[in-house]
């Protein structure tokens, strides 16, 4: 649950305020407290089994108020509960396992981060030629492709260490930052040297303007998408990997 946002939980204690009112409602209608508990617990999760009666529950405004929240609750908790599914299942996925036990094994590889069509254009290019490469993706949606392709990738935080560690960047060859950003190229390039002070940085540049701010970063070489296209790109790289 470490991934679950401070938001969802804000959005638990909404629900937890909006119980307690509706308890309050039900309550000052007249109803039992022991009563009230049990009607809105039911009413927000949905489940009515005729286990208590609600008199006239349509004809007094408080009972219609507290039965209206009760409804807004239950949507609430489906989108909370459907969020923290998808965290569980995210968390113990199995082809991440599978990807970090491979990864363990891995030494002189390329890291490419992160990945765009830029970066699918590099993986085919490595792949045609027997060249090992682990993929750092910035959020898990963009592993799906990437797994389909049975690519080596994992997903982080550019801005921490700890995701090039992740990645095996201590025997890793190179890392190629790939964003049409220079900015964030600037910033893969510092953290991976943190990571590995000894990796070598190959960046996409656009604008030529910021090369000189790149080798500052610590790049060890630059590519002007605009110079080298299409698939060239991939050659480029591969001749200044190879050379």
């Amino acid at each position: 649950m470490a991934n679950v946002s401070r938001a969802w939980f804000n959005l638990v204690y909404l629900v937890l305020i909006l119980f307690a009112l509706s308890v309050a409602l039900t309550w000052a209608s007249g109803t039992d407290l022991f009563a009230a508990l049990l009607i809105n617990l039911l009413g927000s999760l949905q489940v009515y089994y005729g286990i208590v009666t609600i008199q006239h529950p349509l004809t007094d405004p408080l009972l219609l108020v507290a039965n209206l929240i009760d409804t807004v609750i239950f949507a609430m908790l489906t989108v909370i509960l459907a969020a923290w599914f998808y965290e569980f299942i995210s968390g113990f996925s199995i082809r991440g396992r599978g990807v970090r036990g491979r990864l363990k094994s891995m030494h002189e590889h390329i890291i490419v981060v992160p990945y765009n069509p830029f970066a699918a254009t590099l993986l085919k290019e490595f792949k045609g030629s027997g060249i090992k490469a682990v993929t750092i993706a910035t959020n898990r949606r963009e592993l799906l492709p990437l797994y389909k392709l049975n690519e080596l990738a994992i997903s982080g935080d550019i801005k921490e260490s700890g995701t090039f560690e992740a990645a095996g960047i201590s025997k890793a060859k190179y890392v190629i930052a790939c964003s049409d950003d220079d900015l964030q190229n600037a910033l893969i390039t510092i953290t991976a040297k943190t990571a590995n002070p000894k990796v070598r940085i190959i960046t996409r540049v656009t604008k030529e303007d910021d090369i000189p701010k790149l080798d500052m970063a610590g790049a060890y070489k630059m590519i002007l998408p605009e110079v080298t296209a299409g698939e060239k790109i991939g050659e480029e790289i591969l001749k200044r990997i190879i050379g």
